[in-house]
């Protein structure tokens, strides 16, 4: 079993690197399978998450269905993905940033109840308050 970083799952989406696309695409594609699949952590996705967006441009309406392209993919592996299910429909129907649905899911797995954030898009979220 394998992992992946953020700059390879950027080159792999992105393909701006001619060099670095075929390397990723080889991993990807020679050595990830259904019985094999590499590892996508959650920190993983939320660098590639702000990457796409900030850094190139993509908008959420583009990175929504990427997400879910990712964690429907047989070659990877996303642990705990139902949290990020839940953090991509969060993401999908409100405003603010993916990696904080996804903070405010993994802290009610491990018991959290209340999520506090000065950040008053994220506020919004049932399982947060904002801090003032």
């Amino acid at each position: 079993m394998i992992a992946i970083d953020t700059n390879v799952l950027v080159r792999y989406i992105v393909r701006d690197d001619p060099n670095q696309s075929v390397t990723a695409d080889k991993l990807i594609d020679d050595t990830c399978s259904e019985n094999n699949p590499a590892i996508i952590n959650h920190i993983v996705l939320c660098e590639t998450i702000w990457v796409l967006e900030y850094t190139y441009g993509y908008k959420r309406k583009h990175l929504v269905p990427l997400l879910k392209q990712i964690l429907s993919t047989d070659c990877f592996e996303i642990p705990n993905s139902f949290l990020v299910w839940k953090a991509i429909y969060d993401y999908e129907a409100n405003n603010a940033d993916f990696s904080d649905y996804l903070i405010c899911h993994n802290n009610k797995l491990s018991g959290v109840e209340t999520t506090y954030t000065f950040d008053k898009k994220f506020a919004k979220h049932k399982h947060c308050k904002l801090l003032s």
